[in-house]
């Protein structure tokens, strides 16, 4: 029967040191040199090295290769052995015949104890027989193991399973068996790669996992599986050990290295994996489990791309299924509850596709985990009261994974805060697994006493200019109110206000929370701050949506502010329905020239148009076409410059992109779409809809001009039937990563552009990196320090980290109500339930 080898590799190191040329030498002492006839005997590499596992029907011994530099006359080499364990291992004799330079040593070891691992070392220390200054080894340690080598198996033909690998960073796949021991119930498992893999769709052949050997048996994973220790959620757990060398990344033709850490693992279990690292001694490989029905999950963070370089701390997963196991998910995704509307509290389910039935309890107060867990149990006795059934789940989607969905109306007793504890069962009925939540009720009478309290305000940033603040772009913004828990804040344009009110306060909910410093400033005081990218001269009003964990609201202040400043033309918004005919292009050639280019970059600071440079419109050799039905022609241009930060320095990364010039059609005078949208094959570009947020290809290019908006301005809007729903207003160009990425593109005829921040001669870099600096100087300004040199150190510093100082304000709003703490831990809006605002306050209904 077939040995199973596995060998351990060992490092050597040597160490020098070097003596003073001005210390006395002390004279060379030589060393006792070889005897004299010594024969070199020496331990050849070999495959006897390193550890085995040998089945219990294999015959239990090893044979090891001695050799000799002298073949000169019969010998039999005394050998000096040290065991882990005495009585185990039986040598034999290490003997040369006369002319013979090589020999077999034997060792049995037939009372080894199955499950035990045993050490062995062998060494020549007679210097008759071992010289001691060759290179050659005369020692030779190995280990062997007894035990029954499995196959994990298929359930349904009993033959050995094979295992479907997919890597979740890149999706590359890879078959493989695993073959196990188990001791003491811990199984120590090793992949077994079925040579034929698919990357990318292509045949890839090669061994070791993920075609990282060149032959059998190298290049594969091993892991331990813990079968008894068992997350609460009955998941065992899994520790890989194997060799960093994780697969081979077909693309970039590199082998990657792959790392974890316990860092990592904590990150991912929170405090549940002390009690786990308790049990199970020597965990230093990445955490991963088997869910009990043919499914092995390993989650790998850092990896290294050798030969090619970049660290990397993403987080992937790599998925196991096994062929012939029935998979099922019974499990709970999520549970959401949202604020209670008119004594109702929406409750929102997601589940595993398996789930037929979910059965939900509702108890006043937080529960333990005990109390919960005696909970579930009542469900499945069918003892516990007041259990909702819902069995009406739909197919729906939840963070892209295909789930069940439910939804339920809960009428409490009270108003308080509960514990909603879900239990999913099988088709059978049976329970299988459970979840809970805290969320808060208001009774109907209640609903007043517990409305949302707060009041907002806008004024002037200008005493705060001493600090950075531009009364041109900032404006004062506060905020006090009583046991808001949650809130966010935002300048909001008096003309989106009139023009899309919901759409205006949505934004402001969608936005960040203010911290917890800030909302216990909010009811401990009040909360001053300074909103900046602000429009010049522009109306704006502060909204704030709050909430205090049982209602919430939106609140508008009464009075509103104007930033300074005149209205620069780059800072308005354009559409279709701001197009000057007069504007429109003669023909192509008189769109040619150089324009100053504005846009909002996606990776930028500002958030708003800024100055990115020159683009150059040039005449294309494309011949032109037309007359259409309309007696119009359709001509070429070429457009340089829209990709100012896309890399020139193409073959590093194996592509060309040149100055990502663009081909685009001039058809009745509008500048629209592209011709190409791909440089050297391998960089594509994107087109932006605003509405949707997302990245569309380049196939809907049609949809969006650069059209005349003003004289000698060029806007890039949306001018299909699907204006203002998917508002294509953006370009990105992008390879395997994302180089640039504008919306809210403008070209302007330098003669006609009054916006005052296109620069003379000062190169765009530089122009950056001067606005940069003051931008930071502008913003320490404000806070003292004990020396010029020290404010000198700190603008460099933030400049250097990209960072950006909140101008923030210490002083207090009088007249606020006592704080009172209402812990709530889940109160998340239902996507499936409408929920609508709490009471408003200062909203004056008149203006909007």
């Amino acid at each position: 029967m077939k040995k199973f080898l596995y060998i351990v590799s060992a490092a050597l190191a040597s160490a020098f040191m070097l003596a003073s040329c001005e210390k006395e030498v002390a004279p060379h002492e030589p060393g006792a040199p070889d005897a004299d006839g010594c024969y070199g005997v020496y331990f050849p590499s070999q495959e006897a090295t390193g550890s085995h596992i040998y089945n219990p029907t294999q015959d239990p011994s090893i044979d090891i290769t001695v050799a000799r530099t002298k073949s000169e006359g019969a010998i039999t080499v005394p050998v000096k052995y040290t065991f882990s364990e005495d009585g185990i291992f039986v040598p034999g004799e290490v003997s040369f015949a006369d002319g013979q330079a090589e020999t077999t040593l034997t060792i049995r070891f037939d009372k080894a104890v199955e499950g035990t691992t045993y050490d062995a070392h062998l060494v020549i220390e007679d210097n008759a027989y071992a010289s001691i200054y060759n290179s050659n080894p005369i020692g030779l340690d190995f280990s062997v193991l007894r035990v029954d080598m499995k196959y994990f198996l298929d359930p349904k033909t009993g033959e050995k399973a094979v295992v479907h690998w997919t890597l979740g960073r890149w999706g590359e796949t890879v078959d493989t068996y695993i073959k196990y021991y188990e001791v003491n119930d811990v199984r120590t498992c090793f992949t077994e790669t079925i040579p034929t893999s698919h990357f990318y769709n292509e045949p890839y052949e090669a061994w070791g996992f993920w075609g990282t050997a060149e032959k059998e048996g190298e290049g594969e994973w091993t892991f331990i599986w813990y079968p008894k220790a068992e997350d609460e959620e009955g998941n065992q757990y899994i520790n890989l050990i194997s060799q960093p060398t994780g697969w081979h990344h077909s693309s970039y033709d590199a082998d990657v290295w792959v790392y974890d850490y316990y860092g990592f693992l904590k990150d991912l279990r929170g405090d549940d994996v002390g009690s786990f690292l308790d049990e199970v001694e020597g965990f230093n490989g990445a955490y991963g489990y088997y869910d009990g029905n043919g499914g092995f999950f390993l989650y790998v963070e850092y990896y290294y791309m050798s030969g090619i370089g970049g660290w990397n701390d993403a987080t992937y997963d790599v998925v196991g299924i096994s062929s012939g196991f029935t998979r099922v998910d019974y499990s709970i995704k999520a549970v959401e509850a949202g604020l209670t509307q008119e004594g109702v509290l929406p409750l929102a389910v997601y589940t595993g596709l398996d789930v037929a039935q979910v059965d939900v309890v509702a108890a006043a107060g937080e529960l333990t985990p005990t109390q919960v867990a005696n909970t579930v149990n009542a469900i499945a006795a069918g003892t516990a009261e007041n259990v909702i059934s819902l069995k009406d789940l739909v197919a729906a989607e939840y963070e892209e994974e295909e789930v069940l969905a439910t939804a339920a109306e809960l009428t409490l007793d009270a108003t308080g805060v509960y514990t909603i504890v879900v239990a999913s069962r099988d088709a059978s009925g049976a329970v299988q697994e459970s979840s809970s939540i805290t969320a808060t009720y208001v009774a109907p009478g209640d609903v007043e006493e517990m409305a949302v309290v707060l009041t907002c305000g806008i004024g002037s940033a200008e005493k705060y200019v001493g600090q950075g603040a531009n009364t041109d772009s900032c404006l004062e913004i506060w905020a006090y109110g009583s046991d808001i828990v949650d809130a966010k804040i935002a300048a909001v344009k008096f003309t989106d206000l009139i023009s899309d009110k919901d759409g205006a306060l949505e934004a402001v909910k969608e936005s960040d929370s203010l911290s917890a410093e800030d909302i216990a400033s909010i009811n401990e005081g009040g909360y001053v701050g300074v909103a900046q990218k602000l429009l010049p001269g522009t109306e704006y009003y502060t909204v704030v949506w709050a909430s205090n964990g049982y209602s919430e609201g939106y609140f508008i202040s009464e009075g509103s502010a104007y930033t300074t400043g005149e209205p620069l033309p780059i800072y308005q918004n354009f559409s279709v329905a701001d197009f000057v005919e007069a504007g429109a292009f003669e023909n192509a050639k008189a769109a040619c020239g150089t324009w100053n280019y504005y846009a909002v970059d996606v990776y930028g600071e500002t958030g708003m148009r800024e100055y990115l440079g020159k683009v150059t419109v040039s005449e294309s050799t494309t011949p032109t076409e037309g007359p259409d039905d309309y007696g119009l022609y359709d001509e070429y241009v070429l457009v340089d410059g829209l990709f100012p930060n896309a890399p020139v320095d193409g073959p590093k990364y194996g592509y060309d992109l040149g100055s990502c010039v663009l081909e685009m059609d001039v058809y009745n005078g509008i500048i629209y779409s592209c011709s190409n949208t791909t440089f050297d094959g391998k960089c594509s570009v994107h087109i932006y809809a605003s509405g949707t947020g997302k990245w569309m290809d380049y196939a809907q290019a049609y949809f969006s001009a650069f059209i005349p908006v003003a004289e000698g301005y060029y806007a890039f809007v949306d001018v299909s039937q699907y204006a203002g729903s998917y508002n294509f207003t953006g370009l990105r160009v992008v390879n395997e990563y994302v180089w640039d990425a504008f919306y809210d593109m403008l070209l302007v005829n330098p003669e006609k552009d009054d916006n005052g921040l296109a620069p003379a001669s000062v190169s765009k870099a530089v122009f950056q990196a001067r606005e940069r600096i003051a931008k930071c100087a502008g913003e320490l300004s404000g806070i003292p320090f004990a020396s010029n040199k020290e404010f000198a150190r700190a603008v460099i510093d933030n400049y250097k980290n990209g960072s950006s100082v909140r101008v923030s304000i210490p002083e207090a709003v009088e007249g606020v109500c006592p704080v009172k703490t209402v812990k709530v831990s889940a109160s998340a809006a239902v996507p499936s339930v409408s929920v609508k605002s709490g009471k408003r306050i200062n909203d004056p209904v008149s203006k909007f």
